[in-house]
């Protein structure tokens, strides 16, 4: 008889499984912010479970924004808006970055980017419009300052500012969903890149300035097409940048 070996099983605790069952509640009946749920004397009778269960399971549920609880009068337990940072702490917990590099991470952004700067020359506001232009004014005035500066700080001031330009880009989508995916690409491409090296790169961080102008006319102009295409062709030219620099050593920016 052939061998048969079953993987063990992962058995849940009960709080957890009340967890899951309340947020997919939540997002299969598309329940917006701040409707009511129903109290923890209720959910224990709904669910056949201790308060102290219910109670816990309300905390996981707290530590993410899907739930949040309020005292007095008017209190109870209402529909929360979901943290972005608590989400992408969740994400880092699946995928430690020390399993991916920069270009691969650049592949994920050329697949996203240039259809989120499509969405965004076709949503732009005002406001975001001259967020967007003050960031480039922002990196260039950065660039002539740590120009023949190396120092990490230095590094780090500058690339953050470029990499604010595409979370800017994200939040004209006025999609939420690309906003925290966005956002959490740039994040995890500032910690991968950082184990490339610290030194500033003036001419690599002049064309990325030059190609984020280029962007921000096409959606200043709501030229979607060029938007994306812009995008795809500054991603391209990053994505390259970065694995040239992952085979060997040397000077790191990011686009």
């Amino acid at each position: 008889m052939t061998d048969i070996a079953f993987a063990p099983l992962k058995i849940k605790r009960l709080s957890e499984t009340v967890e899951s069952h309340i947020r997919e509640f939540i997002i299969a009946e598309k329940l917006e912010p701040g409707e009511r749920l129903p109290s923890e004397k209720e959910l224990s009778q709904q669910f056949g479970v201790s308060a102290v269960t219910i109670r816990e399971a309300l905390r996981g549920l707290e530590a993410f924004g899907i739930v949040s609880k309020k005292r007095g009068k008017d209190g109870g337990i209402f529909v929360g808006e979901t943290k972005i940072d608590s989400v992408k702490a969740l994400l880092n917990s699946y995928f430690p970055s020390r399993d991916f590099s920069a270009s691969q991470v650049s592949e994920v952004r050329a697949v996203i980017e240039p259809g989120t700067a499509r969405i965004a020359a076709a949503r732009i506001t005002p406001e975001i419009l001259d967020e967007l232009r003050g960031n480039i004014s922002l990196c260039e005035k950065s660039l002539v300052k740590h120009s023949s500066m190396h120092s990490r700080k230095d590094y780090r001031e500058v690339e953050g500012e470029i990499t604010e330009f595409h979370r800017l880009v994200a939040r004209a989508t006025g999609n939420p969903v690309l906003v925290l995916v966005v956002d959490y690409l740039m994040d995890f491409l500032l910690e991968s890149t950082r184990k490339l090296g610290q030194r500033l790169d003036p001419e690599i961080t002049a064309r990325a300035i030059r190609d984020h102008v280029a962007i921000y006319e096409c959606i200043r102009s709501g030229n979607a097409d060029g938007a994306g295409e812009a995008m795809t062709r500054h991603l391209k030219e990053t994505m390259e940048y970065l694995t040239r620099k992952e085979r060997g050593s040397g000077l790191v920016d990011l686009g």
